[in-house]
């Protein structure tokens, strides 16, 4: 599972708004074969639009870290895109 944190204390498009307490992100499917490993996260609400997000992301294996890049499509408004990057620890 996956936590998204809201670095922002307030949203100046909420007014009166608080921090955003972070929410847990579930990983629906995953494929991981010769290195490579992709997959989506189950949709989510984004606290910054309230609106509904969907979240596919691929990546390699190399030395003990997985890096790669994340597509998340907000409905009806943006997509976001960025890399990510996850090393095991010894």
């Amino acid at each position: 599972m996956f936590t998204r944190q809201h670095a922002e204390l307030a949203n100046p498009d909420r007014p009166n708004s608080g921090p955003t307490p972070p929410q847990g992100l579930t990983i629906r499917f995953v494929n991981a074969a010769n290195g490579m490993v992709s997959g989506r996260l189950d949709p989510y609400t984004d606290p910054d639009c309230s609106c509904q997000v969907e979240t596919v992301f691929e990546g390699q294996l190399h030395d003990g870290t997985i890096a790669g890049h994340y597509t998340a499509r907000r409905s009806g408004t943006t997509t976001m895109t960025g890399d990510w990057k996850v090393t095991r620890k010894k």
